[in-house]
């Protein structure tokens, strides 16, 4: 009896093994944590008295003022179902998301699942990323220093709860395109009928060169009981190899009937910006970089002291990788039609971990 039982186990156990053994190249489901800390300590230089009038003023603390603080703190998982399938969920807290006791809470961040539906087309469908200034980022690098241009000036959401296509035309072209329909609402719960279709074509001719045009269309509710949707048009161009990296982008929105002209007749609200940015890698751990933003909100004619210009300048120390320090300086400084407000600079030591 005990023979049999021995022989049984070993069948068993054999068949088992067979069982289990797959091809090395064999998919196998898997999933990995993901997580991205950064802050900062900043000392604030020079702040402008009346800097609570200043209109959006972002470096918004008094003279003298210092500290440490999180710019953003996220935790994501990742689970590949199949080769094509993939589900993506991120909680997030930052300086922003401060709940009633004005302590910093979590929020969902992201939630989209992606199918691949081919080797050039992709879809997603959940909040996700709304690419704006996707190519951008990718091209300054330094998205725990500061963020680009169009998420600095809150121009564009960063992410949407919608529907997405990117691809290519054909295998090896150069050119790319994303195009997204959303609700408009950020991560927050829709409230109305409005939505916003977003699009982007690129184009990178090798690798390391890239230009793209991006363009949304947002619906809104009448103003005054005339159209009030935006549009905003976005380009940006950019180079990189493996010491320097420079890019420009600059953008132009237009709010239908957002401005009164000084005869008291509705007109479109037009706004601008332009931010140029650079690097240079000094060592293989050490690199310098610079930018400048030009940016008014309101280009009409009739509109003046309304401009805001912005620089920082900086190293950045990655001692490994995923590890990054950033000392620099940042500065904004202000139109005024009532007086010159002083400009605003901090001092500040940018720091970030990424688990990846």
């Amino acid at each position: 009896m005990m023979r049999k039982g021995l022989l049984l186990l070993a069948v068993i156990l054999c068949s088992t093994s067979v069982y289990t053994q797959t091809p090395e190249n064999e998919f196998k489901p898997s999933g990995k944590i993901l997580s991205q800390v950064f802050g900062d300590y900043f000392y604030v230089l020079t702040a402008d008295t009346g800097i609570g009038k200043l209109s959006k003023a972002f470096l918004n603390k008094p003279s003298g003022m210092t500290g440490f603080q999180f710019k953003r703190v996220t935790l994501g998982y990742e689970y590949n179902w199949t080769p094509q399938i993939k589900t993506f969920i991120k909680i997030e807290t930052n300086d922003n998301a401060l709940s009633a006791d004005n302590t910093m809470s979590f929020f969902l961040k992201d939630a989209y699942l992606k199918y691949k539906i081919n080797a050039l087309t992709e879809f997603c469908l959940g909040i996700q990323p709304t690419f704006s200034f996707e190519t951008s980022e990718q091209y300054w690098g330094l998205r725990y220093v500061e963020k680009t241009i169009l998420d600095l000036r809150s121009i564009e959401p960063a992410r949407d709860f919608g529907i997405s296509v990117r691809g290519k035309f054909s295998a090896g072209s150069p050119f790319s395109y994303i195009v997204m329909a959303g609700d408009n609402s950020y991560v927050r719960p829709e409230t109305d009928k409005y939505k916003k279709l977003y699009g982007k074509l690129g184009y990178s001719p090798f690798n390391g060169l890239d230009f793209c045009y991006y363009s949304d269309y947002a619906f809104q509710a009448e103003k005054n009981g005339k159209p009030s949707n935006e549009l905003v048009q976005a380009v940006f161009a950019g180079y990189k190899n493996e010491k320097n990296s420079v890019g420009l982008e600059t953008f132009l929105k237009t709010t239908g009937n957002g401005y009164m002209t000084p005869d008291s007749m509705f007109t479109n609200l037009n706004g601008m910006g332009i931010s140029v940015f650079g690097s240079v890698n000094i060592s293989k751990k050490i690199a310098c970089f610079a930018r400048y933003d030009f940016y008014d909100p309101n280009i009409n004619a009739g509109s003046t002291n309304d401009r805001r210009y912005f620089a920082t300048a900086g190293l950045s120390w990655t001692p490994v990788a995923n590890i990054n320090f950033s000392p620099n300086l940042e500065m904004e400084t202000y139109e005024s039609a009532k007086y010159s407000p002083s400009p605003l600079v901090w001092a500040r030591l940018n720091f970030q971990w990424n688990l990846k």
